[in-house]
């Protein structure tokens, strides 16, 4: 039998493979076909980057060293990977997918995690905080409820009085931090709108020039529209 790298879950303890992770509690079920989960990969994503596409609800795990979750789609260059997670019963979940996890959420993208994995039988979406923090490109991450939850690319300057164009906020509370996400990279207005043309019919389409439908537009007005966050403390200074 192939000997497997173990991620630990439960315990955030060291592993065969150096690497921990922290997991959510869930049961396991019956074990995925890898090939049906790599065939899911290469189907198209058009839809999940649609002004009307449905947003992943992802946890920010300052403990999981790794991103994860059920969906292939966020991961690039997905290929089986013989590591396994391990969960809160000592069970390992095999047969998963690895590969870069890549992201983005309504203000932009994410900063990719170099190592990723996806099995439908994990029940939630994690974004590794140590993966984020320390790994290229580097971000600084505030978690405050005063100063807001936030994570931008690092600097010397201080996150809180410099905000960077590349900012993404995030929601915080006793639960949890979370924030919503898609697969793959943000898409431009431009690539938006192309694909809104491309939905039309035979005369739309004959007829490009013409601006789009005044529903299309509010759709995707709509998807860039930034993310309302809580009225902050802004008293905060410092020499930085």
């Amino acid at each position: 039998m192939m000997a497997t790298e173990s991620l630990n879950v439960a315990e955030n303890k060291a592993t065969a493979s150096g690497a921990a992770c922290k997991y959510l509690k869930c049961p396991l079920v019956p074990a995925f076909l890898t090939t049906a989960l790599l065939a899911s990969a290469a189907t198209s994503t058009s839809a999940a980057t649609s002004p009307s596409a449905t947003p992943t609800l992802a946890h920010f795990d300052t403990a999981a060293t790794a991103s994860m979750g059920p969906d292939v789609r966020f991961l690039k260059n997905p290929h089986p990977s013989n590591v396994g997670i391990e969960v809160y019963n000592n069970e390992v979940v095999r047969n998963n997918i690895e590969g870069t996890f890549v992201s983005h959420s309504a203000e932009g993208d994410l900063p990719d995690g170099e190592r990723g994995y996806a099995n439908p039988t994990l029940p939630t979406t994690l974004i590794s905080g140590p993966q984020v923090v320390f790994q290229h490109p580097k971000q600084d991450v505030v978690l405050s409820e005063r100063h807001g939850c936030f994570m931008q690319p690092t600097s010397t300057s201080c996150p809180i009085c410099h905000p960077n164009d590349k900012r993404i906020n995030f929601n915080g509370g006793p639960a949890g931090f979370t924030l919503e996400i898609f697969p793959g990279r943000k898409p431009s207005m431009h690539a938006l709108r192309a694909h809104s043309l491309e939905d039309e019919d035979t005369q739309d389409v004959v007829n490009a020039e013409l601006p789009i439908t005044n529903e299309k537009a509010d759709a995707l007005d709509k998807f860039f529209e930034p993310i309302d966050v809580a009225v902050l403390d802004d008293t905060h200074t410092c020499r930085r």
